[in-house]
């Protein structure tokens, strides 16, 4: 597999622009659909290395968009575990949330 872009083919409905999909063994290859080429095809970008993809492969639609950590969770995570337990003002933080990339 060589290039910059990965065009995917259906059988049934086509995924959603901006859709992440998973091809590769244990699914490790993560890509996004960039557009619908046709009632078939997608092109997709890949966003992990595209070691190990080939044609006929079997890819994967997760459904949903690529999502990215937002909130307090989050930048309590690159700090010490003793640090990450403390309140704030007496006030515990707020569940991390998910929220997509691709934001209107």
């Amino acid at each position: 597999m060589r290039g910059s872009d990965v065009d995917v083919r259906f059988d049934e409905q086509l995924p959603p622009i901006y859709s992440v999909l998973r091809a590769g063994g244990k699914n490790q290859n993560i890509i996004e659909v960039l557009a619908q080429l046709d009632v078939r095809r997608v092109c997709c970008i890949p966003l992990t290395p595209t070691h190990g993809l080939a044609c006929g492969m079997t890819v994967e639609n997760t459904g949903g968009p690529l999502k990215a950590p937002v909130g307090f969770g989050f930048v309590v995570g690159s700090r010490s575990a003793a640090q990450s337990n403390c309140c704030i003002g007496g006030v515990k933080p707020a569940p991390q949330v998910n929220y997509s990339i691709k934001r209107k």
